[in-house]
């Protein structure tokens, strides 16, 4: 059964009357890995905050959704999906809190009662992105941009969403791109979760085996 499925979808911005999304259509599978390509901040926007199920209050959606083989109506400013739990990664911007180090921001789901992440599994996971224990003393502002990229997605997926999505992977150098995909599906699949990464790039991500790019509204498959 899909997570989610978008059927030709439109999204419509209602102060300019003009539709950002066109008639698309997306399935994003259980424990599957997508790469989206999109240069266009609106366009990338509007359809990510249908993924996340909030959506802004001036667009409107027409086309078919269904979630976990329930067909819901999106409704603006709501979280409409119910029980999906949905995470989402920015990477031109880091949501990391500067006044506690790295460790003290994952505490709380690993807390030994309200913890949603067990000390064992963390520790995988601390192995997927190869972080040691000198980065979770840190402070944000000690790190380099890709220890932080691998933090922040690191701190969504301790929260177990069932589809994280990671915009922005274009503001990491190639150098440390490829390797912060890798180790994030590593960490999906150990979780057992969804990820659709955001790219500005339609050259298809190696650890991302469906492939799609958004260009002019429309959403177009590149997997062959």
């Amino acid at each position: 059964m899909s997570l989610m499925a978008l059927r030709d979808i439109t999204m419509t911005d209602l102060a300019r009357r003009v539709p950002v999304i066109v008639n698309s259509s997306l399935t994003v599978g259980e424990q599957q890995i997508i790469h989206i390509a999109c240069e266009d901040f609106e366009e990338r926007s509007c359809l990510t905050s249908l993924l996340l199920g909030a959506i802004p209050s001036h667009y409107t959606v027409a086309g078919s959704v269904t979630i976990q083989g329930e067909t819901v109506a999106p409704c603006p400013e709501t979280h409409t999906w119910g029980a999906l739990k949905t995470g989402f990664v920015a990477l031109r911007k880091s949501q990391l809190r500067l006044t506690q180090t790295v460790a003290a921001q994952f505490s709380a789901c690993l807390d030994k009662q309200s913890g949603i992440v067990s000390q064992e599994l963390f520790l995988r996971l601390l192995d997927c992105f190869q972080l040691d224990e000198a980065c979770l003393e840190s402070y944000p502002h000690q790190l380099g941009p890709e220890i932080k990229g691998k933090i922040q997605v690191l701190s969504e997926m301790i929260k177990r969403p069932q589809l994280l999505i990671v915009d922005g992977l274009e503001v990491l150098s190639p150098f440390y791109r490829q390797p912060l995909v890798e180790q994030t599906v590593h960490a999906a699949h150990l979780l057992g979760m969804s990820i659709v990464f955001w790219h500005n790039d339609a050259k298809p991500l190696m650890a991302a085996p469906v492939s799609y790019a958004l260009a002019k509204g429309r959403l177009m498959s590149l997997t062959h």
